[in-house]
């Protein structure tokens, strides 16, 4: 039984189902979870359910998940957030979190001067090294961390505009205002 924490579109349940019993995949945004739900409608996938919820009080038991995911969502944002991550893991249950380091968008920070985990990128501060501790912290034992670099890319500046108007990647996105950037 997983967890997605952030799914934001759902494209990440949707492709492992097949490898769950059940997923609840979850993201504080309603527009993102519209858009999740209307992606899980077009496939026939029956054993995930998408959900608002706020990732600092998530609506379930304690120890009800066997993974919690975190693909660029807000699970080690802070002790808060990680916190109920641990609170719903089974007891021996795995957190994977594919996080957003300083690195993530670097192009797109640069472009508009500001971003998240900004602050990191230009005073060459390593994230992971701020989330192992706050793991530490909160009780998780074992764990491997491992730094990763990816490249994404967007189809059409729709695409990339409709990313950074539902995420915290560019902080108070405004269409007219950042038209120039």
């Amino acid at each position: 039984i997983v967890i997605d924490i952030g799914t934001a579109d759902g494209r990440l349940p949707l492709m492992i189902a097949d490898r769950a019993k059940r997923i609840v995949a979850i993201d504080i945004s309603e527009i993102m979870i519209k858009k999740a739900t209307e992606n899980l409608g077009r496939t026939k996938v029956g054993n995930v359910r998408f959900e608002v919820a706020d990732a600092r009080h998530l609506p379930f038991p304690d120890k009800s998940f066997d993974v919690a995911i975190s693909r660029r969502g807000p699970a080690t944002s802070d002790t808060d957030f990680l916190g109920e991550v641990y609170r719903i893991l089974k007891s021996g249950g795995d957190f994977v979190e594919i996080t957003i380091g300083e690195r993530d968008k670097e192009n797109i920070k640069k472009i508009f001067g500001r971003g998240q985990n900004y602050e990191c990128l230009i005073e060459n501060r390593k994230e992971v090294v701020r989330k192992k501790k706050m793991l530490e912290d909160v009780g998780f034992g074992k764990m491997e961390l491992k730094e990763i670099e990816c490249v994404e890319y967007y189809e059409t500046m729709e695409d990339l505009i409709f990313l950074l108007q539902n995420t915290p990647i560019i902080p108070d996105f405004d269409i007219k205002k950042d038209r120039d950037y």
